[in-house]
């Protein structure tokens, strides 16, 4: 029987694709994140069924949630999720979150609240059978080239959240972040919040570094926490409080994800690895001198994980991106000399070099689509 050129060869590649998965960790990581996008709307093409049966409805939410369960075992990522007694048991709300990657879908699923909801750019709309979902499932969709109508749906979504009991999900960053650290917030979902008078619960996804990273082309099976901070009331607060506001619950979220990420390092850390701490700490010096002997690694395994905190520097940077600041005023302002100011902010941001939104900025659709400075010239009421 006689095998033609094309198929010797398909059949030589099929051979060769699992030596290739096991030995080239840039085909694995590719060949996962394929499975992961088309594994996605394959769900969403059996949810679209499921849902139309109720039409658009927030509570298709529950439909794609469960869905959406099983994907972190396909991949080995075991989710903890922390602080979930802090969501407020009967009232809307506006959840927060940082913005890694697109595996952020996984950590949203495992930790969202009934009749919850997020908000995203049109775009998305647009992307075939996901977009179709994401419509059945109520989710809230902002066109940001249109300044009004961005306006008219923020107005919308405060209404529908106090009238329907509905909660929404915002990421405040604006883009994916994979430095490792937060990006400077956005400021539109907190208007929204104290718009409708309803609080905001941070929720902080620990990071990906110890085992994703699109740089590295990196993709193996890891811990991941979710951690949801207490709520902040906004009962009484105007639009001068929400860059305090803004600044606040950033500065507690960027705190956790610190200590998130040194407790996960730690603990991923081989045991016959000593930790990595600086030599000349002051308080272990007079312990030794105390003790008469020397420090050795067991005890340096054995600290406190908040010791261990990354020596990255923080990341309080102000957004010149911001579109929901004033560009006269906003710009290295002393939040000491803002007399409507509720709440002391952070101590003056240092840009981070590391940095890079520069590739997701316009093409990720889960992204704070509030960005047209025009849009604080009009408080909707």
């Amino acid at each position: 029987m006689e095998v033609s050129v094309g198929t010797a060869a398909l059949a030589l590649a099929l051979l060769l694709l699992p030596l290739l998965y096991e030995r080239c960790g840039s085909f694995r990581f590719f060949c996962k994140m394929g499975f992961y996008n088309g594994w996605i709307l394959l769900l969403a093409l059996v949810a679209i069924p499921l849902c139309a049966l109720r039409g658009r409805d927030v509570e298709n939410m529950k439909i794609i949630r469960g869905l959406m369960q099983h994907v972190k075992r396909l991949y080995g990522i075991r989710m903890e999720v922390r602080g979930a007694q802090h969501f407020p048991p009967r009232q809307p709300y506006v959840v927060v979150s940082n913005h890694q990657s697109s595996l952020d879908l996984l950590g949203m699923m495992e930790v969202l609240p009934d009749r919850c909801v997020p908000i995203a750019k049109r775009e998305l709309l647009y992307m075939g059978a996901v977009g179709v979902v994401c419509w059945l499932g109520g989710i809230i969709f902002i066109d940001r080239k249109r300044t009004h109508d961005a306006i008219s749906t923020m107005a919308e979504a405060a209404h529908t959240m106090l009238s329907q009991d509905v909660r929404v999900w915002v990421f405040p960053e604006g883009t994916r972040n994979h430095s490792g650290s937060m990006l400077p917030f956005k400021r539109g979902a907190f208007h929204l919040a104290v718009q409708a008078q309803v609080p905001v619960v941070p929720i902080v996804i620990s990071s990906y570094q110890h085992f994703y990273s699109k740089r590295e082309r990196r993709f193996t099976a890891g811990h991941c926490v979710i951690q949801v901070l207490p709520p902040l009331p906004t009962r009484g607060l105007g639009p001068a409080e929400v860059p305090a506001l803004t600044e606040r619950v950033r500065a507690a979220m960027l705190d956790a994800f610190e200590r998130l990420s040194a407790e996960l390092g730690r603990a991923d850390r081989p045991a016959d690895r000593p930790a990595d701490r600086p030599a000349d700490r002051p308080a272990d010096r007079t312990s030794d001198h105390s003790s008469g002997r020397h420090s050795n690694h067991e005890s340096d395994q054995r600290s406190d994980p908040a010791e261990l905190q990354s020596d990255r520097p923080s990341d309080h940077r102000n957004d010149q991106r911001d579109s929901w600041s004033d560009p006269q005023s906003d710009h290295g302002s002393d939040p000491q000399s803002d007399p409507t100011a509720t709440w002391s902010d952070p101590p003056e941001p240092q840009s981070d070099p590391r940095s890079d939104h520069r590739s997701d900025h316009h093409s990720d659709p889960w992204s704070d689509p509030w960005s047209d400075p025009q849009c604080l010239a009009v408080t909707p009421q």
